[in-house]
């Protein structure tokens, strides 16, 4: 296993292990020079299902991919992502998804940041970038009237809670290993630069936390009890949970906890 800086052409070695040929990891428990331990699970075999389609979506600058099941979709989920971000996407791989009968709608939204874009209109940009993938990508044409959920990992998260609090297209949510609560935070995040103290509103714009109110659709909340990023330590998930639930969103009891999902972005 290696690891190769970004811009770089030179790579150091992680670990004297290797992975089984055809197996890729999804979680980590323990890295080290001599050792690694996690949990494993083989790639998707590319003849399973279709390959992704790429779908138009105006000219917002969003990406849209759509995986298909082999059948009738069972349901289409959302993901969304930064664009051309500096971390690769995490969560469950959307041609798994689409074997298990589901249609994923994968987005990759264009987001302007401070200096691009006045702070008051960044979150509005980023709802009408979700609705106008959704609406223009013509997903519907292949699974028809499926109600979507949207859903992400790591900062995706963040943006699907977004969307699900401002737009109304969607039913659910799916929060994976994010931060919830920009006082976690306050040092900058994604590709803001910025303190809490020097750009307020805009943190409170992504705090999921402090704006609990706004969700009241059921979100699935996902995240490792190891989680070793240091910006998604547990007691973000434990506070959403705490936050969504204190404010009246549909919840199936007390979060259940995994003790194998140390999560490394790449």
């Amino acid at each position: 296993m290696w690891s190769a800086a970004p811009g770089t052409a030179a790579a150091v070695p992680l670990s004297r292990h290797a992975l089984p040929v055809g197996r890729r990891p999804v979680t980590v428990r323990r890295w080290h020079d001599v050792a690694f331990a996690g949990v494993t699970v083989p790639e998707p075999p590319a003849a399973a299902a279709p390959g992704p389609v790429r779908l138009r979506t105006g000219r917002s600058g969003t990406e849209a991919y759509l995986h298909l099941p082999r059948g009738p979709a069972a349901g289409m989920p959302g993901r969304l992502s930064q664009a051309g971000g500096r971390y690769a996407p995490l969560g469950p791989d959307p041609a798994w998804l689409a074997l298990d009968g589901h249609a994923v709608l994968d987005l990759r939204l264009d987001l302007g940041w401070w200096r691009r874009t006045p702070d008051e209109r960044i979150r509005p940009r980023i709802v009408r970038q979700t609705r106008d993938g959704v609406l223009r990508s013509g997903a519907d044409r292949y699974t028809g009237p499926v109600p979507p959920a949207v859903g992400g990992a790591g900062f995706g998260a963040a943006l699907a809670l977004v969307a699900l609090a401002d737009c109304d297209l969607f039913t659910s949510g799916i929060a994976q290993s994010s931060a919830y609560s920009r006082h976690f935070t306050a040092l900058g995040f994604q590709d803001e630069n910025r303190s809490l103290w020097e750009a307020p509103g805009l943190y409170r714009d992504f705090d999921a936390v402090a704006g609990a109110p706004g969700i009241w659709r059921p979100v699935l909340v996902i995240h490792g009890e190891a989680d070793c990023n240091p910006a998604t330590p547990l007691a973000q998930a434990l506070l959403l949970f705490q936050a969504l639930t204190a404010n009246g969103t549909r919840h199936a009891g007390a979060p259940r906890l995994s003790r194998t999902a140390c999560v490394r972005d790449p």
